[in-house]
Order: structure tokens, then sequence, then C-alpha cells
């Protein structure tokens, strides 16, 4: 049902624009409601624009030029495995161990298997 709206409603708002409303919207009052984290803004800031109104900017962006909303719901947790690859080639020495890798195997065979 998500995903039939969205595409409903890139047909009258551009997608970058509805990606950043997605977010901006609920942050509004979210701002005054919970203590802020304690890092520093700008890490703060690019973990909330790339995690959330990029990853849904080019999701919406995808919808608009053509993607249909069942291959979205299906491409959108693939993000997942990008993310654990993306902070195990950056943080090497940090790494998770293998159960996280296992998971998002698991998953992406889940995945596979239902397309």
């Amino acid at each position: 049902m998500n995903f039939a709206a969205i595409r409903i409603s890139v047909g009258s708002v551009p997608p970058l624009l509805l990606g950043a409303l997605r977010f901006l919207l609920p942050a509004l009052p979210a701002i005054f409601l919970p203590p802020r984290p304690k890092i520093p803004w700008p890490l703060y800031l690019a973990y909330g624009m790339t995690i959330s109104v990029g990853q849904f900017s080019f999701l919406f962006s995808a919808i608009h030029f053509g993607m249909t909303s069942g291959l979205a719901s299906l491409v959108l947790p693939s993000q997942a495995f990008f993310t654990l690859l993306f902070a195990a080639s950056w943080r090497p020495a940090a790494g998770p161990g293998p159960r996280p890798y296992f998971a998002t195997v698991y998953g992406r065979g889940c995945c596979r298997a239902i397309q």
C-alpha cells in the first residue's frame, strides 16, 4: 500500500522534494522532544541526509522514472546489504564479525527467492 501511494504522489510532487518532505515534516516536532545524541552536528546531519533523505529520494526518483512498486518493495531492503559492505570497507578494524554478514546473505537469498 505504501509503494502504491508513492507511485501516486510522485506524479504530482518532484521526487527529490518528496524525499526531503518525508523526513522534514516528522523531524520538526521531534527536534523539541528527545535530547540530541552526543555526536557532532555534521555527522548527525550527514547520517540523516544519506540514510533517510538520500535513500528515499533515490527510491522516489526510480519510481518516478518507471520502476514498479513491487520491484521497489524488493529493492529497498537491499540497502542493509550495501550499508554493511560500505561500513566494513570504511572501518575494517571495527568489523562487526561474521553474524551480520550471514544474516545479510540469508536476507538477500530470501529476497531472491520471492522474486
